[in-house]
C-alpha cells in the first residue's frame, strides 16, 4: 500500500512551531481526523497559519494515532497549554527536516495541481489529507524552490535541511 501524504496545520497564536521545530528531534500532533487511514511512513509537512502561513517542514509519520497526553518537551512551546492537556489521539512525526525558508501560501496556491487543497480552501482543522497528485505536485514544488531558497543557517540553529536533489 503506498505511503498517504498530510499536511499538519499549526495555529501560531497556539503554537510556536518555527521554535518547537528548531529545539525538538520529532514532535506529537493532535489528530482530529483521518485517524483510520494513517500509517507508519506517511509523509507530513507542517503547514504555519496566520497572514504569513505557508509550509516549515517535512516529516514522517513514525507511530500509528494512539490516545496519549501532550509530551512535556512540546510544552513550552504552547501559548494556550490547556488548548492541547487533554489525553487525544495523537500521531509522532519523526525524521523532520526543514525547509532552507518557508514555502509561502502564495507559491503553493500558483503551483501545479495545487490551487485546491483543502487547506487553502477551507483551513480550519488540524490534518488535512493530500491527493497522489497534490502530493507529488508538492514534492516537486518544494523541490525547485529549496533549489532557489537560501540555506544559510543563523548560527546554533539545529535542524536537518531538506536535501532537494535526495529528497524524499
Amino acid at each position: 500500500m503506498p505511503a498517504n501524504a498530510w499536511i499538519f496545520q499549526s495555529n501560531p497564536k497556539i503554537y510556536q512551531l518555527r521554535r518547537a521545530l528548531l529545539e525538538l528531534e520529532e514532535q506529537v500532533w493532535r489528530v482530529t481526523r483521518y485517524q483510520t487511514e494513517m500509517r507508519i511512513g506517511d509523509t507530513v509537512y507542517f503547514w504555519e497559519a496566520g497572514r504569513d502561513a505557508g509550509i516549515l517542514a517535512v516529516g514522517q509519520l513514525s507511530s500509528l494515532p494512539a490516545t496519549v497526553a501532550e509530551p512535556a518537551s512540546q510544552l513550552p512551546f504552547h501559548r494556550e497549554p490547556r488548548a492541547f492537556s487533554a489525553t487525544q489521539p495523537r500521531v509522532t512525526v519523526s525524521k523532520i527536516r526543514l525547509l532552507p525558508a518557508k514555502l509561502p501560501k502564495r507559491a503553493v496556491q500558483a503551483g501545479p495541481h495545487l490551487a485546491g487543497l483543502h487547506i487553502l480552501r477551507c483551513p480550519r482543522g488540524a490534518n488535512f489529507r493530500l491527493t497522489t497528485q497534490e502530493a507529488e505536485s508538492l514534492v516537486q514544488l518544494i523541490r525547485s524552490y529549496s533549489l532557489v531558497s537560501s540555506t544559510q543557517l543563523p548560527a546554533g540553529e539545529r535542524r536537518v535541511l531538506l536535501n532537494p536533489t535526495g529528497w524524499p
